[in-house]
């Protein structure tokens, strides 16, 4: 009777560990939220963890497989909390990077030209670099930045 026991019970722990396994991957391969690398890493850690340690378990003796996909789960989980971390730190070190070259592409592609107006007041002209052309708002296309007369009869009053 005890050893039918201990059969259903390496039986039924296997099955839970695969089940872990399973629903850890799934969890670990959904859509990726902002600071869900850490969670993600963890997750799929400790899934495959349990199920390297059940596999050891089994193997080793004096060890049961319920206490080696116990320790694989923490050692693999903890291990994966660390990269999943380490690839969110890298990507939002990248985003930051990315937003201060395309400010830095859209500053040297832009620039505005004041006309003053016959009231006294000004307009401002934003016009962006498209190729060797500069595009005014409107569309317009001038071979170089256009001059101050060339945009008052455009944009001024």
């Amino acid at each position: 009777m005890k050893i039918m026991n201990i059969q259903l019970l390496k039986k039924y722990t296997s099955f839970g560990c695969c089940i872990c396994l399973l629903f850890s991957l799934f969890t670990g391969c959904a859509t990726e939220h902002p600071g869900s690398g850490t969670g993600t890493g963890v997750g799929v850690g400790a899934g495959a963890g349990a199920l390297a340690g059940a596999i050891a378990g089994n193997k080793i003796e004096g060890v049961s497989t319920a206490e080696g996909a116990i320790a694989g789960a923490l050692i693999g989980g903890l291990l994966g909390g660390v990269m999943g971390n380490q690839k969110d730190a890298m990507k939002q070190q990248n985003a930051s990077v990315n937003r201060r070259l395309d400010a830095v592409s859209r500053d040297a592609n832009s620039t505005v030209v004041n006309i003053t107006n016959t009231n006294g007041s000004t307009t401002p002209v934003y016009l962006h670099r498209s190729g060797n052309q500069w595009i005014g708002p409107r569309g317009e296309a001038y071979n170089g930045i256009p001059t101050h007369e060339q945009l008052r009869p455009v944009y001024g009053f």
